[in-house]
């Protein structure tokens, strides 16, 4: 039974987010991917990097639309270089965009790290609604994943 659906932004060459969130997935959530492309810059190059970033906040729209049909619970933007070129400032606009394209609750990686740097509760100890929560994503689907050891 599918309690859930995350909804996960990545940049076109990276190869491990999706192993990673496969393995931290809890049973009865799903995870679903979209690739940005930037279609910009050369690799190599500090200048190629930057336009290459900059590409992805213009392929934004495109690849949560293709998510949104699915109606995630939450979006997860997993690229922190955009973060990086959007600074701390920009941080909270680029998660109320996201959050306005998915019609859905967002994130970003750089937001996590920042969450992370407080004391999280342990999954064993809590479950995934407390981590969740602590986390800043409330979402009554997500809820009611179970525990660690639980089944459906």
């Amino acid at each position: 039974m599918i309690r859930a659906r995350i909804g996960v932004l990545v940049p076109a060459g990276n190869p491990t987010v999706e192993p990673e969130f496969y393995r931290m997935a809890p049973a009865g959530v799903t995870i679903h991917f979209a690739r940005l492309d930037s279609g910009a810059g050369a690799p190599g190059t500090p200048e190629a990097m930057e336009q290459r970033t900059l590409g992805y906040l213009d392929a934004l729209p495109g690849a949560v639309r293709s998510l949104a049909h699915l109606r995630p619970a939450v979006l997860v933007l997993a690229h922190t270089a955009v973060s990086y070129l959007n600074r701390a400032v920009g941080e909270a606009a680029l998660v109320a965009r996201l959050t306005e394209l998915a019609g859905t609750p967002a994130t970003t990686a750089a937001g996590a790290i920042t969450a992370g740097r407080h004391p999280l509760p342990r999954v064993d100890q809590c479950g995934w609604p407390c981590l969740l929560a602590s986390l800043g994503i409330r979402d009554r689907r997500l809820s009611s994943a179970p525990r660690r050891g639980q089944h459906l």
